[in-house]
């Protein structure tokens, strides 16, 4: 592990251009690093890890052949789906997969 600009670990090798994109990150964010495989990204750097303690920046969630996107209807109230009690929210979540899958004809 390398660290940069006083501060970011660096694990494995960057470039010129995914170093400065991290060190842009870094300006709002609680912590930062980059992981060993890395490169530039839209706003952050693939491998780029912006941690922001009250914040999620729906650009670190990644836009590289769209990982991390992903639109899911699901049949359930928003309120629901705020609950505090998320555990069972993901339980609900994945019973209506299941439920739906069983169901599917060819």
């Amino acid at each position: 592990m390398q660290t940069f600009d006083s501060g970011i670990p660096v694990f494995g090798e960057a470039d010129d251009h995914t170093l400065n994109q991290i060190r842009i990150c870094a300006r709002t964010a609680d912590k930062v690093a980059l992981m060993p495989h890395n490169h530039f990204g839209y706003g952050v750097p693939i491998g780029g890890v912006v941690a922001c303690r009250d914040a999620i920046s729906p650009t670190g969630v990644g836009f590289d052949i769209g990982c991390g996107n992903k639109t899911v209807y699901v049949d359930m109230p928003g309120s629901e789906l705020r609950s505090p009690d998320k555990q069972s929210v993901g339980l609900r979540l994945f019973e209506d997969r299941d439920r739906r899958q069983m169901t599917r004809q060819p």
